[in-house]
């Protein structure tokens, strides 16, 4: 009987900080700006989840 060997995948804690920096981050400017004035904050973290979320225009044309 052969003997199969599985893959680990090794966690990113350095891509995981950041992603983690990232998203607490987006939580604390949405905090300051409700604490000024709540309508701002739908607006900006509007506007940056849309920026992230869209796909980036690929050079070239197709």
């Amino acid at each position: 009987m052969k003997k199969e060997e599985t893959s680990k995948q090794e966690f990113d804690y350095i891509s995981f900080a950041r992603e983690s920096c990232l998203v607490a981050g987006f939580f604390m400017l949405g905090y300051g700006i409700w604490s000024i004035y709540p309508p701002a904050a739908w607006i900006v973290c509007g506007g940056l989840l849309l920026w992230v979320g869209f796909p980036q225009k690929q050079k070239g044309g197709d």
